[in-house]
């Protein structure tokens, strides 16, 4: 694909992701927060996968899928951050909210070097479809501490929450 069509794919995607916040309220008021934070750490895989999908000169169909693809993932960072910002301000203390949010954000902005360094050098070794598998299967483990977690798993609805602090 070309530098214009990756950007206009991004660009669809972007769009794709910002129209996705009008569903995540809907998706916080109907599901526990461990169901929805499920969903939204693990459906990200779908997208790097659909991009196995993408054939050579096939630019419009390309420019699409790749659009797509970009714009679930971005609906579903979209919809999580929403669901877990919401979260962190009914269920963190004030006094702490700011430590918390900067422990937050080293962890999981921390990690996108990280894996960025793994699949730079998996691609030295192996196939793109191989290294987007990879990369794929570590978004939908990026979720494992969810399930583990007691704590989020016996969350109750947001709005359950929030009448709690009232």
């Amino acid at each position: 694909m070309t530098p214009a069509e990756v950007g206009i794919a991004g660009a669809v995607g972007g769009i794709i992701g910002l129209l996705s916040m009008m569903a995540a309220p809907w998706v916080w008021d109907r599901f526990r927060p461990v169901r929805a934070l499920m969903a939204t750490f693990m459906l990200p895989a779908l997208a790097g996968l659909g991009m196995l999908l993408l054939t050579p000169g096939q630019v419009v169909s390309n420019v699409l899928l790749l659009g797509l693809s970009l714009g679930f993932w971005a609906s579903c960072v979209m919809v999580n951050i929403t669901g877990t910002e919401t979260l962190k301000q009914l269920l963190i203390p004030l006094e702490a909210l700011g430590r918390f949010s900067s422990a937050s954000r080293v962890l999981t902005w921390g990690i996108d070097p990280i894996g960025a360094a793994l699949a730079g050098v998996l691609a030295l070794f192996l196939p793109t479809g191989a290294v987007l598998a990879a990369a794929s299967s570590g978004v939908v483990i990026s979720a494992c501490w969810i399930a583990a977690s007691r704590a989020v798993r016996e969350l109750p609805l947001l709005s359950e929450i929030g009448k709690g602090s009232d």
